[in-house]
C-alpha cells in the first residue's frame, strides 16, 4: 500500500490523499493540508505496524524495505519519501516479494534491471530502485546481518543491461534558437498563462520547482537579478535541490515580461498587498505541478504541428546550458547558474556541446630536430655570469678553484703543502698573454 498527497487548487477540497493498494486507487479529499497530513500519518502507521528494523527477525525484502523507510522517514524531504515509497511498492516489492535478503545475488540485480527495461521503463528507474536496495543492504552489512552486499556496483550493472537495449547514444536534448522563438510565440498566443513561466525557464535555466516557488521579494529589478532560495515541490516550499541559494541574471526580455506581470499584479491585488508568488495558477493560487504539466503538454502538441520538437519541459534547462556553452560561457559559470553541486557534473552532461579544439600541437613548441646536438641549440654563454674556458692544466694537485669577483675568472689557490708556492696563481687562461698573480695580502702585482 502506498499513501501520497496531491494538491488540487481547482477543487473546493484541494488537499487529497491517494491510497493505492493491490492495483486499486482511492482518493480522499480534505479542506486543509493539515487534515490530509494527519490522515496520511494514520494510514502509514497502520501499514508499518509490527515491522522491525535491523532486529534480525525478518529479512524479507518486503519487510526490510518498508521498515527502513519507516525508520529514516524523518531524514528525508517529503518528495523523497514519496519517491522511495513508489520505488518500493511499485517495483522492488512486486519483483522480489518475500525473498530473503541473505539469498539475493548479483544476478538478481541483472534480472531486475532487465525486467524494468523490457517493460519499456527507463534505465534511471532501474538504477534508482537498485540504489535504494543497495543502501538498505549496506546498513545490514554494517550491522553484521549480511556478509556481502548483493546490490554493490548496481550503476555498472544497469549500464551494461541498458546498453543491450540502446539503439543510440543518449544526449541531453535542447531546442535551437528558432524553435525557442516559435515556442514562445505560440505560448503567448495559445497559452498566455504559461508564457512568462516558460520564458523564465528558458532564460535562467531554473528547475520547474524553483520557478513555481519564486516570490516577488526575490526579484530585484534594480540589480537585474533573481535570487533562488526555494522550490515548490508537491505543494510545499522546500530548499533547492543543491541545498544552496544562488543568483541569476535577468535578460532584457525576461525583465520586461516580469515588469509587465508585476504591474498587472499590482493593479489587481493592490499596491500595498503582500508580495506573493510570481507565477500563479488561473485561480490565483500556487500552480500544481501536474496541472502545469497538462497545460505544457497541450502547448507542446500545438508546437509540434509547427515543427518544434516535442521535448520535455525540463529540456528548457538543457537548452539554456547548451546555448550558454555554445556562446562561449565557461563550464564553471554554467555550473554556478544551474546550481550544480560540482562543475564536473556539468561537464559530464554537456561535454558534447563544448567546441572541439584544433588538431595543432603548437603549444608544445618546436624543440630540437631529430639528430640535432644540444650544443647546436644551446644558448650562448654570458661572460658576466659564466667563467671563461681554460686549459686542461686547471685543478693541479692541491689547488682549490674559486671565483675572483674582480677578475671574473676562476683563480687557483695552491694549498699550503711542502713544495708548492704560497702565492696563488691564475694559470692557463685562454687568450691571456700576461697571467696575473695575487699575493696573499690581496695586493696586485705585475706578472713575471
Amino acid at each position: 500500500m502506498t499513501v501520497t498527497y496531491r494538491y488540487r487548487p481547482e477543487k473546493r477540497k484541494a488537499h487529497a490523499v491517494i491510497v493505492r493498494k493491490n492495483g486499486r486507487e482511492r482518493w480522499v479529499s480534505f479542506a486543509t493540508e493539515a487534515e490530509a497530513r494527519r490522515m496520511m500519518d494514520v494510514l502509514r502507521s497502520e501499514r508499518e505496524m509490527n515491522t522491525g528494523w535491523l532486529d534480525g527477525v525478518s529479512l524479507t525484502v518486503e519487510d526490510t524495505l518498508r521498515a527502513w523507510l519507516s525508520t529514516y522517514r524523518a531524514t528525508m524531504a517529503s518528495s523523497t519519501v514519496e519517491t522511495n515509497e513508489g520505488l518500493i511498492e511499485n517495483h522492488l516489492v512486486p519483483f522480489f516479494g518475500k525473498r530473503d535478503l541473505r539469498m539475493l545475488k548479483s544476478t538478481d540485480m541483472i534480472a531486475f534491471a532487465d525486467h524494468v527495461l523490457s517493460s519499456g521503463k527507463s534505465a534511471a528507474l532501474a538504477h534508482n530502485a537498485l540504489s535504494l536496495l543497495r543502501r538498505v543492504c549496506s546498513l545490514h552489512v554494517e550491522a553484521g546481518l549480511l556478509t556481502l552486499n548483493p546490490a554493490k556496483g548496481v550503476k555498472a550493472t544497469v549500464s551494461r543491461v541498458a546498453s543491450s537495449y540502446a539503439t543510440e547514444v543518449a544526449r541531453a536534448d535542447a531546442w535551437s534558437l528558432d524553435e525557442i522563438n516559435l515556442l514562445l510565440a505560440l505560448a503567448e498566443e495559445r497559452e498566455p498563462r504559461i508564457f512568462a513561466p516558460l520564458l523564465c525557464l528558458l532564460h535562467t535555466g531554473m528547475r520547474r520547482g524553483e520557478m513555481l516557488g519564486l516570490r516577488w521579494s526575490e526579484v530585484d529589478f534594480t540589480r537585474g537579478r533573481i535570487s533562488i532560495v526555494r522550490a515548490l515541490v508537491r505543494g510545499r516550499d522546500v530548499v533547492p535541490k543543491s541545498k544552496r541559494a544562488r543568483d541569476v541574471e535577468m535578460t532584457p526580455r525576461l525583465r520586461d515580461a516580469l515588469e509587465r506581470l508585476a504591474g498587472s499584479r499590482a493593479g489587481r491585488e493592490g499596491i500595498g498587498s503582500t508580495p506573493g508568488r510570481v507565477f500563479t495558477a488561473p485561480g490565483g493560487g500556487d500552480w500544481d505541478a501536474h496541472n502545469f504539466g497538462r497545460v505544457w503538454r497541450r502547448l507542446r502538441t500545438v508546437a509540434a504541428r509547427h515543427g518544434v520538437r516535442p521535448l520535455r519541459l525540463h529540456d528548457c534547462r538543457h537548452t539554456f546550458a547548451t546555448l550558454a556553452l555554445e556562446g562561449g560561457k565557461s563550464v564553471t559559470w554554467v555550473s554556478r547558474v544551474l546550481g550544480h553541486s560540482d562543475p564536473s557534473m556539468t561537464l559530464r552532461v554537456y561535454a558534447h556541446v563544448l567546441p572541439e579544439e584544433s588538431g595543432g600541437l603548437d603549444f608544445l613548441g618546436g624543440g630540437p630536430k631529430v639528430g640535432q646536438r644540444w650544443a647546436e641549440i644551446a644558448p650562448p654563454k654570458n661572460p658576466l655570469t659564466q667563467p671563461f674556458d681554460y686549459v686542461e692544466e686547471y685543478g693541479d694537485p692541491g689547488a682549490i678553484r674559486t671565483r675572483d669577483p674582480q677578475l671574473r675568472r676562476l683563480v687557483l689557490y695552491p694549498a699550503e703543502l711542502p713544495g708548492h708556492s704560497s702565492r696563488p696563481l691564475i694559470r692557463g687562461i685562454l687568450k691571456h698573454e700576461n697571467p696575473v698573480a695575487i699575493d696573499r695580502g690581496g695586493e696586485f702585482c705585475g706578472g713575471a
